[in-house]
């Protein structure tokens, strides 16, 4: 049992693991095992969401989203598939916590007023210094 929030949890047995062979290097190790690990996992395994944070992690996670409604995340940083494994199961609490923080609304709030005058003085400084460089014909 994965626990994701307060009442949101997954039930381990029903995650999807499959393993292939890594890529980068590693020498013949990474030629023999298959230690890439790719982890499927179903929006409808996860136990206890709303409407509303399912569609948070839709948003939230849609580049880790395939076919809709499937969450797939890989992890190849360790030689080993047990650790590999692990790895996956933390990537997916990490992600699905990001994803169903809400998120506040921004205000929006005017430019102050000194802000404006500096930058109408700075330019008129930079202004006159480029008059003044002019050539003057007489």
């Amino acid at each position: 049992m994965i626990i994701i929030k307060n009442n949101i949890f997954i039930d381990e047995a029903n995650l999807v693991f499959q393993a292939t062979r890594s890529s980068g290097p590693g020498g013949q190790h990474v030629n023999k095992v298959s230690s890439k690990v790719i982890l499927s996992c179903p929006l409808q395994i996860i136990k206890g969401l709303s409407e509303h944070q399912e569609k948070m992690i839709k948003e939230g996670l849609r580049s880790y989203i395939v076919a809709g409604h499937t969450i797939k995340i890989e992890s190849q940083k360790y030689r080993s598939q047990f650790a590999n494994k692990r790895n996956c199961i933390e990537k997916l609490v990490v992600h699905l916590q990001k994803a169903l923080i809400e998120k506040k609304p921004r205000k929006r709030t005017k430019v102050p007023k000194g802000v404006k005058e500096r930058r109408l003085q700075e330019k008129n400084k930079r202004a006159k210094l480029k008059r003044d460089r002019k050539s003057v014909d007489d």
